[in-house]
């Protein structure tokens, strides 16, 4: 028996299909092996395995064996697990000094289905009396985010400014560097050869 609930009904969504649009789907996958028996022999095999959560959705969670609507629902992810890569997308919650210094409520974000900030900040309305404090959290996620693209925005423009003041000054030292002119120097004397 599955340890997870099977909330997930995939047959009302056709994910290889154009009216569904993979970048508002905000289901979390993650993909495992896992080693069940067999049912005709009884062996452990190993089998590709996925949960699905989405955040702010803790009791709706679907597990068991991967299934090729799971495939086409994910095709990054799945293509990442297989080749044993992680795909990092968004801001960890440990890297949000707000959540950051208490373990205990990044765990209990985590356990809601938040893994990053960008979750936090695109929470659902349904989900804002998950806990209390909710929205202030999400609103705080959204300015956090809001600051860290204005610095990126400030570096990238901090960096081509450094490229800007260096091409001026080389340009500087070419237009007031002296020229080095040779003077015509005495000719040298030529001795007459007696003969």
């Amino acid at each position: 028996m599955n340890a997870y609930a099977h909330t997930f009904d995939s047959s009302k969504f056709d994910f290889g299909s154009n009216s569904f649009k993979p970048e508002e789907d905000t289901a979390r996958p993650i993909f495992y092996m896992d080693e069940i028996a067999d049912p005709v022999s009884g062996n452990l095999v190993k089998v590709e395995m996925i949960k699905i959560q989405s955040p702010g959705e803790a009791l709706a969670v679907y597990g068991g064996k991967v299934r090729p609507e799971d495939r086409a629902r994910f095709p990054r992810q799945y293509d990442a697990f297989k080749k044993g890569e992680t795909l990092s997308e968004g801001t960890p919650l440990t890297q949000w000094s707000e959540v950051s210094a208490n373990i205990d409520f990044v765990a209990q974000l985590r356990a809601y289905g938040f893994q990053t900030v960008e979750d936090v900040a695109g929470m659902a309305d349904a989900a804002l009396r998950l806990f209390h404090g909710a929205l202030t959290l999400k609103r705080k996620a959204e300015r956090f985010l809001s600051e860290q693209e204005k610095k990126k925005n400030m570096s990238a423009q901090d960096e081509a400014m450094e490229s800007l003041k260096a091409e001026l000054a080389a340009l500087k030292a070419q237009i007031t560097a002296p020229k080095e002119r040779q003077k015509p120097g005495p000719k040298p004397r030529v001795q007459a050869e007696a003969n």
